[in-house]
């Protein structure tokens, strides 16, 4: 009788070469195997890197779209709180200069 592998089973047994050529099978599918596994862990480590970097640009992009937004927001603040009523009152001052400068 024989095994599926072809192996020897029943009365008589395998010979030393036989194991060992047996055993060297299967330490090389093991091998196989394991090497496989090694090249998908390697390809996977690699997805992991290329979306760190694309989560970290796309963070970094959104912290600088939120920063101009608020510098933009802040220098209309600026704007309407300082530099218009100066504006406007040189504005009125320098009217009010040439009024007087044409009425003289």
């Amino acid at each position: 009788l024989e095994s599926s592998n072809g192996s020897k089973l029943g009365g008589d047994s395998l010979s030393a070469d036989e194991k060992i050529k047996e055993l060297r099978q299967l330490l090389d599918e093991a091998r196989s195997e394991a090497n496989k596994s090694m090249s998908e862990l390697e390809m996977v480590r690699g997805e992991k890197v290329g979306l760190e970097e694309m989560l970290r640009e796309k963070f970094d992009k959104l912290i600088h779209t939120e920063v101009e937004e608020r510098i933009q927001s802040y220098k209309k603040e600026l704007d309407e709180v300082l530099f218009r009523p100066f504006l406007l009152s040189f504005s009125n001052s320098y009217w009010q200069w040439k009024g007087n400068f044409i009425a003289s």
